[in-house]
């Protein structure tokens, strides 16, 4: 068979399965709650691409799950994220009245985060990456600043022409997202990038926007405060916005494109699912489930979903939503449409006349 032939059967195939698959995957739900027992006052925030989490009981301190199990590390600190290695960084109030910023590798090391050159102290950690570069704010002179720890250095990222700015965002190249003044005294929020030691403006239509996130292919979540958010790319802007809904705030986007948040409307505060232009609730794409999904933490690049759940009994728990496998139809119908043009392909072969 001929390499065109073999690439126009790929190409068919691609299409079938495209036909077949739904863009907006159904989730099976886990609650967490059957991690831990003994214990009824857990709260898991991060989630990592092995499928580790870190979270916190006010008995029991931090804890992580890994490898199947439960540990509690010991620490007294706010958890603020971790990265995939389980590398975790926190936020610690010293005996001084004073928060500071830790990092704790996987094996246990604990660094605090050091004071930038012109005396900034990293009292509020927003994320880790997987360099464990952290990002975060503090405060100067009663003004806001955003930092980032690198290598070993803290530097102050400055502002967009205002006074005061915050970080709270990172990829894994190391370009930050956060808001920031542009004008002195003003208290107008504006999203920025940072990368490569330069700070630019994501140029968004309206006032009081920040940028929440961004992932490693250079996607950043943008919201403008309570009306809707963007995602952007390469200086083009992507609304997203929950059909019906007063607001549309997003938390966090992987490096799938996928992007979770959550929706405002009469009817109260509802998590959603946005990918390839389609949106749709959470509780919308849950199979089998008796709970509520009210607040989303954490996306991983699996596309599971960390979230706030409500049972039936009016109680609430941590819940992990996991894509679900698609169903057994889809992939016969797939394999079916393959074997056709493979069947199609043999009898024109046969009907083509022999080659001299």
């Amino acid at each position: 068979m001929s390499t065109k032939r073999l690439v126009r059967i790929a190409v068919l195939g691609a299409c079938l399965l495209a036909g077949t698959a739904q863009a907006l995957p159904r989730y099976t739900l886990t609650d967490l709650a059957s991690l831990t027992p003994d214990l009824t006052d857990v709260h898991w925030s991060s989630l990592n691409n092995a499928g580790e989490m870190m979270g916190a009981s006010s008995t029991a301190g931090t804890l992580f799950y890994r490898w199947g199990t439960v540990e509690p590390l010991r620490l007294t600190g706010a958890p603020a994220g971790f990265n995939n290695n389980g590398d975790a960084v926190f936020q610690f109030h010293d005996s001084g009245g004073q928060y500071q910023s830790y990092l704790r590798t996987r094996f246990g090391k604990i660094t605090q985060v050091p004071l930038t050159a012109q005396g900034d102290r990293m009292s509020s950690p927003w994320g880790i990456n997987d360099a464990r570069e952290i990002i975060g704010s503090g405060y100067r002179d009663g003004v806001l600043q955003a930092l980032l720890y690198s290598n070993g250095v803290t530097t102050n990222l400055g502002t967009l022409g205002g006074n005061q700015a915050t970080a709270l965002g990172l990829n894994n190249a190391g370009a930050v997202v956060g808001w920031s003044e542009t004008v002195a005294g003003d208290y107008q929020r504006s999203p920025f990038l940072y990368e490569n030691g330069s700070m630019r403006l994501l140029t968004v239509p309206g006032p009081g926007s920040e940028a929440e996130g961004i992932n490693d292919l250079g996607q950043v979540i943008i919201n403008q405060r309570f009306r809707h958010a963007w995602i952007w790319q390469d200086d083009q802007l992507t609304t997203v916005q929950m059909p019906g809904s007063e607001v549309t705030q997003a938390r966090e986007i992987n490096n799938l494109g996928q992007v979770v948040g959550s929706s405002l409307s009469m009817q109260g505060i509802h998590p959603w699912i946005y990918e390839d232009g389609e949106i749709a609730y959470l509780r919308e794409r849950i199979d089998g489930s008796g709970y509520s999904v009210d607040l989303v933490y954490d996306l991983n690049d699996n596309g599971q979903i960390l979230a706030q759940a409500r049972r039936d009994n009016g109680t609430f728990t941590t819940v992990l939503l996991t894509p679900a496998i698609p169903e057994p139809g889809t992939w016969a119908m797939l394999a079916a449409g393959l074997g056709l043009l493979a069947l199609r392909c043999r009898a024109q072969a046969g009907r083509r006349p022999a080659q001299r």
